[in-house]
C-alpha cells in the first residue's frame, strides 16, 4: 500500500477527521446534559461510579492495538506485507483471547456470593463490562481503518456511536438506570457493527506467538506513555483540590472543558502522521526522515488551535456570563488555559516521532519534568496570592517544557544519527523476529 504523504492528502484526512470528531464531541455533550436531566443524582451517581470500567476498559487490550498501529504501516514501508497481514491477524486472535479472559472476570465479580455488592450494581458491572469489551473490537477496526489512511470512516463509527446513544435516551427515559445498561450495550454492539462493514477486514485470527510478543513489546511501552499522559492531563485539578478546595475545583470546570476541546485538535493530527511517520520510518530506519513529518504535524495542530483559541478567547465571557454566570470567576483562568492548548499542538509533532522510534524512556522523562513544573511553578503563584489564574500560567509553563523537551529529544536523535552513534535497538525496532505465513 502506497502511504499519502502530501500536504494536500493530510490536510483532507485531518479535515474530514476534526469535523466528524467535533460534531460527535458535540452530540456528546448534549446527550450527557440530557441525562443529567432524566435520572436523579442517586442514580447517576452510581452510574459515573460503574463506568470507570469504561474509561479505564480501553487499555485492556494491554497495548495490541497501539503496537498494531504502529506494526502494520512499519512493515509496509519495509516491503515486508506478509508480515503487516500477520499482525492484524495474530491482533485479532489475541483480542478474542483477551475478550474470553474478561468475560470470565466480569461474571466472577457478578456472582461474587454474599451482599458485597446492591442489585444495580451487579447488573451495571456485567453491562457496563460487556460494553467495554465489545468496544475492544471496535477499537481493531478502527486501527485497521488508521493504518489505511481511512480516517473519514473513523470519525464516522465515532458519530454513529454518539448519535446511537442519543437515540437510545428513550430507554433511560423509560427504564432509569437499567436503560443506561443497555444503551452502553446496544451502542457498542452498533459501533462495533458498523466499524466491521466499514474496514472489511479480510484477516483471518492467527496465534503466532512471536508476533504477539513483538506486538506487546512495542505497544505496551507506547500505550504506558498514553495512560501517564491522561495522569498528567488531570495535574492541574489534583493541584486545585490539594490547596484550593472543591469550591474552586468547581469554578475550574470551564478550563477543563476547554482542555478537552483543544486537545482534539493535537490527537487528530497526531492520528493522521502515525502511520505516515511509521511506514517512513520502516522504509528509511532514520530519525531524521520523521522530522519533516513532525514538523508538519505541530504545524498544522498548532494554527488550528491558535485558531481555535483566538475565538474562544471572546466567546468565553460571553457563554459564560449568559448560560454558566455562577462559573464566571473561572473566566480568566479560562482565557489562560487556552495556551496550554497551543503548547499541547506544538508538542504533538515530536511527541508521536519519539514513539515511532521507541524512545519512551526518554518520553518519561519529558513528562517527569512537565509534572515537576506545574508543582513548582503553581506552588510559587499560590504563594504570591494567585489562585485559579495562578494554576493556569503554571499549566502553561508545564507544558511549554513539555513541548520543548520534546523537541530536544529530537535533535538529540538526529544529531545522533548524523555522527552514527543513534543506536537501534535490534529487537524492538527492526523486528527481526521468526516468521511463517501460512498458506491458505
Amino acid at each position: 500500500m502506497k502511504y499519502d504523504t502530501s500536504i494536500k492528502g493530510l490536510l483532507g484526512q485531518v479535515v474530514h477527521f476534526s469535523s466528524t470528531m467535533m460534531i460527535a464531541t458535540m452530540i456528546g455533550m448534549m446527550q450527557g446534559i440530557l441525562v443529567l436531566k432524566l435520572v436523579p443524582p442517586s442514580i447517576y451517581g452510581i452510574w459515573a461510579s460503574l463506568t470507570l470500567i469504561l474509561e479505564y476498559g480501553i487499555y485492556f487490550h494491554l497495548g495490541l492495538i497501539n503496537g498494531m498501529e504502529r506494526a502494520i504501516p512499519f512493515f509496509r514501508g519495509k516491503g515486508e506485507d506478509k508480515k503487516a497481514d500477520a499482525v492484524a491477524g495474530a491482533s485479532k486472535f489475541n483480542l478474542m483471547v483477551l475478550f474470553v479472559a474478561g468475560a470470565i472476570i466480569i461474571g466472577f465479580l457478578v456472582l461474587l456470593p454474599g451482599r458485597s455488592w446492591r442489585s444495580e450494581i451487579r447488573v451495571g458491572i456485567f453491562f457496563v463490562g460487556l460494553s467495554a469489551l465489545v468496544f475492544l473490537g471496535t477499537q481493531y477496526y478502527m486501527a485497521l481503518l488508521k493504518v489505511n489512511q481511512r480516517f473519514k470512516q473513523v470519525g464516522y463509527i465515532q458519530l454513529i456511536i454518539q448519535i446511537s446513544m442519543a437515540i437510545c435516551l428513550i430507554l433511560i427515559w423509560k427504564l432509569g438506570f437499567f436503560g443506561l445498561c443497555i444503551r452502553a450495550v446496544l451502542t457498542a454492539i452498533i459501533g462495533l457493527g458498523f466499524a466491521s462493514i466499514l474496514a472489511s477486514s479480510p484477516h483471518k485470527a492467527r496465534f503466532n506467538a512471536p508476533m504477539t510478543a513483538y506486538l506487546f513489546r512495542t505497544g505496551l511501552p507506547i500505550m504506558s506513555v498514553g495512560a501517564v499522559m491522561i495522569v498528567l492531563f488531570s495535574f492541574d485539578r489534583l493541584i486545585i483540590l490539594s490547596f484550593l478546595g472543591t469550591t474552586l475545583v468547581g469554578y475550574y470546570g470551564i478550563c477543563m472543558a476547554l482542555l478537552r476541546m483543544m486537545n482534539l485538535f493535537p490527537m487528530v493530527v497526531g492520528q493522521v502522521f502515525a502511520p505516515v511517520m511509521a511506514h517512513t520510518y520502516g522504509a528509511t530506519m532514520s530519525p531524521r526522515s520523521l522530522v519533516k513529518h513532525a514538523v508538519r504535524a505541530s504545524a498544522l495542530a498548532t494554527a488550528m488551535s491558535v485558531a481555535a483559541s483566538g475565538c474562544l478567547y471572546f466567546f468565553i465571557p460571553f457563554f459564560v456570563n449568559r448560560f454558566l454566570e455562577n462559573y464566571s470567576y473561572g473566566i480568566p483562568s479560562a482565557r489562560i488555559v487556552l495556551l496550554t492548548g497551543i503548547m499541547i499542538a506544538i508538542s504533538v509533532g515530536p511527541g508521536f516521532l519519539l514513539q515511532t522510534i521507541m524512545r519512551q524512556k526518554e518520553y518519561f522523562l519529558v513528562i517527569l519534568a512537565t509534572a515537576a513544573g506545574i508543582w513548582a511553578f503553581s506552588i510559587w503563584f499560590l504563594s504570591r496570592g494567585l489562585d485559579l489564574t495562578g494554576v493556569a500560567w503554571s499549566l502553561t509553563a508545564g507544558y511549554f517544557i513539555h513541548a520543548a523537551g520534546l523537541w530536544i529529544y529530537v535533535y538529540v536523535f538526529c544529531r545522533r544519527e548524523k555522527k552514527g552513534t543513534f543506536c537501534v535497538e535490534k529487537k524492538i525496532v527492526e523486528a527481526d523476529i521468526p516468521f511463517s505465513f501460512p498458506e491458505p
